[in-house]
C-alpha cells in the first residue's frame, strides 16, 4: 500500500481527502515559489473544481505569483483578489534568485509575472489589518500572509461576513508549519462552524507542503476566535494538551511528525517552560526538522519595515513570520542545540574526518551530503562535496542533489567543475549510444539551470537521435 492510500485510510473516518492532488494537471508555470509542486496542484485543483463562480476568489500572501498563477489557471479567466505587502526582505532573494535590494516594492514584479501567464489578478498593496471588503460573496479564500492567531483572527474578521456556508473553502498554507501552530488553534476554535476538508501531502519529495483546506459549514464564530487569541497564552497545559490532541487526532501520521514540535512551542508561549521542554526532548524529529530548527535558531532579528511607524509593525506580526524565533523560544533553542544539534553536527564532522581518514571516497561524498544537510549555508563544505564526488566519479549524483537542495551555485568554481563534467559525461553517453544516461544527465543538468547553453546543445542533440529514429 503506497503513502498516499495509506494516509487517505487514517483519514477515512472523517471524509477528509489527503493527497498530493497529482489527478490535477495545471499547465506549465515556472515562478519562484515556496510552495511545492503538490501545493501547486492543489491550488489548480480546488480552483477548478470547488470555485463555480458564487462569490469570488482572494489570496492574501501572494509573493511572486506562483500560487496566483495556479488559482487563476484554474478559474479559467475569472479574477483572483490579492493582497500582499510586496515588501522586499533580504532573504527573498537566496530563495528566488532574485537580486533585489531590502525594501524594495516588488508589486510591478508580481504583475509583470501575472501577465506573462495570462492570470486576472486585482492586487493591492496593504497589511492584513488594512484590507477591506466590499465585492460580495466570497467562495475560495487562500491564506498564506498569517503565521500567527491573531493575523488569522483578523483575515476572517474581514471576510467571514462575505462567506457562503456550505461552499466557501479557506486554504491556510502554513498549517503544517509547526512554528505556525497558532493557525491550528485558531481554526480548532471555531471548529463548529469550519471543518477540515483536505490535507496537501507529497510523495517522493524533498520539499513537503504546509497547505490544509476547510470547508465553511455555518457563520464563523468570530467570539470563540476572539476569546481564542486573547487568552490562549493564559491557558493551562491540560487544556493545551486536550486542545492539541484535538488537531492532531484526524490528521495523517506524517503531518502529525512533522507538526507535533508544535505542542512544545504552544506551551511555552502560554508559560509553562518546564512542560513544554520535556515534550520537546521526547519530539522525534527527522533530518528536515532538525534543519529547519538550526535555520530558524540561527535568524538573526529583522531590520525595521522602512514606511512603517512602531506601532504599525508590532500590529503587523505576518511581516516577519519566523524571524523572531531565537528570541521567542530561548529555552527551547538552548535545548536543541545542547541535546540535538550541536552533538548531530559533532557527529556528522567526526564522520567526515573518518571517511577521509580511511580513503574511501564513496564513505566521504556519503558523509559529506550529511554534514551539508546540517550546515546547509556552508560553501566550504560544498566545495569539498564536490571534490569528492569528482574523485568518486559521483558528478551526477551529487550535482543532482545539491540542484534539489538549491545549493548548486555555477559562480562557486567547484559547482561550475561538476556542471561541465556531467555535460562532458552526456556527450560521451551520446557518442557510445546510452541515451538513457544522456537523458538523465541532461534533467540534473537542467535543475541547475535549465536555460544554461550546455542543456541547449544536449536538449538540441538528442532531439536530433530521437528524430532520426534513433
Amino acid at each position: 500500500m503506497g503513502l498516499q492510500e495509506r494516509a487517505a485510510g487514517e483519514a477515512a473516518k472523517t471524509s477528509i481527502l489527503v493527497s498530493d492532488f497529482s489527478m490535477a494537471t495545471p499547465p506549465p508555470i515556472d515562478l519562484p515559489a515556496m510552495i511545492c509542486q503538490a501545493e501547486k496542484n492543489y491550488y489548480y485543483w480546488l480552483a477548478s473544481n470547488h470555485a463555480p463562480g458564487a462569490g469570488a476568489v482572494v489570496e492574501v500572501g501572494t509573493w511572486l505569483g506562483a500560487s496566483t498563477a495556479h488559482l487563476s489557471a484554474g478559474l479559467c479567466g475569472r479574477p483572483v483578489h490579492c493582497y500582499d505587502y510586496f515588501y522586499w526582505f533580504g532573504y527573498y532573494s537566496t530563495v528566488s534568485g532574485l537580486d533585489l535590494e531590502d525594501g524594495v516594492d516588488f508589486s510591478g514584479l508580481f504583475l509583470s509575472n501575472m501577465a506573462r501567464y495570462g492570470a486576472n489578478v486585482i492586487a493591492q498593496k496593504t497589511l492584513i489589518e488594512d484590507i477591506t471588503w466590499s465585492e460580495g460573496p466570497v467562495e475560495l479564500l487562500v491564506c498564506d500572509a498569517s503565521k500567527y492567531a491573531i493575523d488569522l483572527a483578523k483575515l476572517l474578521t474581514i471576510f467571514a461576513p462575505n462567506f457562503i456556508p456550505g461552499q466557501t473553502r479557506i486554504a491556510l498554507q502554513d498549517y503544517q508549519y509547526f512554528p505556525g501552530y497558532q493557525l491550528a488553534v485558531a481554526m480548532d476554535a471555531i471548529r463548529s462552524s469550519a471543518v477540515l476538508e483536505h490535507v496537501v501531502v507529497a510523495v517522493n519529495s524533498n520539499m513537503q507542503p504546509n497547505t490544509v483546506g476547510f470547508l465553511v459549514q455555518k457563520p464563523i464564530d468570530t467570539a470563540a476566535l476572539a476569546e481564542m487569541v486573547g487568552t490562549f497564552e493564559t491557558w493551562s497545559a491540560e487544556r493545551i494538551h486536550e486542545t492539541w490532541s484535538r488537531i492532531m487526532e484526524p490528521l495523517p501520521d506524517q503531518v502529525r511528525a512533522r507538526m507535533a514540535p508544535g505542542l512544545a512551542l504552544f506551551l511555552y508561549d502560554a508559560g509553562h517552560e518546564n512542560e513544554a521542554r520535556s515534550v520537546l526532548g521526547e519530539t522525534p524529529m527527522d533530518r528536515t526538522q532538525l534543519n529547519r530548527w538550526e535555520r530558524m535558531a540561527s535568524l538573526e532579528n529583522p531590520a525595521p519595515v522602512e514606511g512603517l511607524d512602531e506601532p504599525k509593525q508590532e500590529a503587523s506580526p505576518e511581516l516577519f513570520g519566523e524571524r523572531f524565533f531565537a528570541d521567542r523560544y530561548p529555552g527551547l533553542v538552548s535545548l536543541m542545540r545542547e541535546t540535538r544539534l550541536e552533538p548531530k553536527l559533532r557527529a556528522a564532522q567526526k564522520e567526515v574526518s573518518a571517511a577521509r581518514q580511511s580513503g574511501d571516497q564513496s564513505r566521504l561524498v556519503d558523509s559529506l551530503i550529511a554534514l551539508l544537510e546540517i550546515t546547509p549555508e556552508d560553501q566550504a563544505t560544498r566545495d569539498r562535496l564536490a571534490s569528492a564526488a569528482q574523485r568518486d566519479h559521483q558528478e551526477q549524483r551529487v550535482l543532482d542533489h545539491l540542484a534539489r537542495h538549491d545549493q548548486a551555485d555555477l559562480s562557486a568554481p567547484k559547482i561550475e567543475g561538476l556542471h561541465r563534467r556531467v555535460y562532458l559525461a552526456c556527450i560521451d553517453a551520446i557518442k557510445t549510444g546510452d541515451l538513457d544516461l544522456a537523458r538523465s544527465g541532461c534533467e540534473t543538468l537542467a535543475l541547475v539551470d535549465k536555460s544554461h547553453p550546455r542543456v541547449a546543445a544536449l536538449r538540441e542533440s538528442l532531439a536530433e537521435i530521437a528524430a532520426s529514429g534513433g
